[in-house]
């Protein structure tokens, strides 16, 4: 993508308005098609409370329509988001403040809350990849904002000096870097290299069960299951191939990839459909979470039984909720 030169940039507050006022004023419409095309998925959206990542056009869509309903029912005419500040974090990236005002015939409905959103630019267009509120919801979809007047907002204590997103490396670069480096740790049987690019605990995912992995002893008996796996099938190449991936934030990554086992060149087991969520310490990426469209009932396994999709992270979220 080519570079935006700093003398032909526009002023990040006009862009990042811009963006405030299309897509409020679709929220009024109840306009799918325009916020849609404003949302770079997976979309992670924080509340003072709660956080929730939305991976898919149907969650956005179910998300408006609720959204929708509710500012009618307070018979809101007026849908008001106003830039505060603005800046560019790189060409491809802003962080920007904003007022939310929610007023019927100019008299406020709920008092006005404090936001902050990261834009992300995909060729001319800018959207959303990040959104944090001052409300107090805990659940999506958002039906009646909850607001605490005056609660300091949480990212006010977030140091962005060193926000991922400043870098001229790419989420999906990052993402693909990562995934060739455990990659070679399971044909090499580097333990020490798998351990050393996770994160404890970490959280592994697959179509029916839940794992939460405390400790390096505790993902040897899966790291030891995919050797075996390779030894025994005679796998000679084991590839994964990062398709997306996003930042959910100044040091996350979520990204989706497919596993290929290979004897020469042959395709001798899947595609594995996955997803992981990278987590930024210091200087180095690594894994809090993965999924695996997977279908056996327990965790580790011999040799996977595949399923097409994945569990969603809102799925995930709901069925380990405490």
């Amino acid at each position: 993508m080519t570079k935006i030169e700093a003398h032909t940039r526009r002023e990040a507050r006009d862009v990042f308005q811009e963006a405030l006022d299309v897509t409020s004023e679709a929220f009024m419409r109840s306009d799918r098609e325009t916020v849609g095309r404003h949302i770079a998925l997976p979309l992670h959206m924080r509340t003072q409370t709660s956080e929730f990542i939305l991976e898919n056009a149907e969650q956005v869509s179910t998300g408006l329509d609720v959204f929708h309903r509710s500012l009618q029912t307070q018979g809101v005419n007026h849908f008001i988001r106003l830039a505060t500040s603005a800046e560019y974090l790189s060409d491809d990236y802003i962080e920007g403040h904003y007022m939310t005002h929610t007023l019927c015939n100019a008299i406020p409905v709920v008092p006005a809350y404090p936001c902050r959103a990261i834009l992300r630019r995909d060729g001319e267009l800018w959207q959303f990849t990040q959104i944090d509120t001052s409300l107090q919801n805990k659940h999506w979809p958002i039906s009646m904002p909850r607001v605490t007047p005056g609660t300091r907002p949480f990212w006010a204590e977030i140091d962005n000096s060193e926000d991922a997103r400043r870098s001229a490396q790419s989420a999906l670069s990052l993402y693909q870097d990562f995934l060739d480096t455990i990659s070679r740790s399971n044909m090499e049987n580097d333990f020490a290299t798998w351990v050393a690019h996770c994160t404890f605990p970490h959280y592994a995912h697959m179509d029916q069960i839940d794992s939460e992995i405390g400790t390096p002893e505790d993902i040897l008996p899966f790291f030891t299951m995919i050797t075996d796996m390779i030894r025994e099938k005679g796998f000679t190449r084991m590839e994964r191939k990062a398709e997306h991936a996003e930042f959910l934030s100044c040091s996350s990554i979520c990204g989706y990839h497919k596993c290929r086992f290979y004897v020469d060149d042959e395709m001798a087991l899947g595609p594995v459909d996955s997803r992981m969520i990278l987590r930024r310490e210091g200087t180095a990426w690594k894994m809090y979470s993965i999924t695996n469209s997977v279908s056996n009932d327990q965790f580790p396994y011999s040799f996977p039984k595949l399923s097409e999709g994945l569990v969603t992270l809102k799925e995930i979220q709901e069925r380990t909720r405490k």
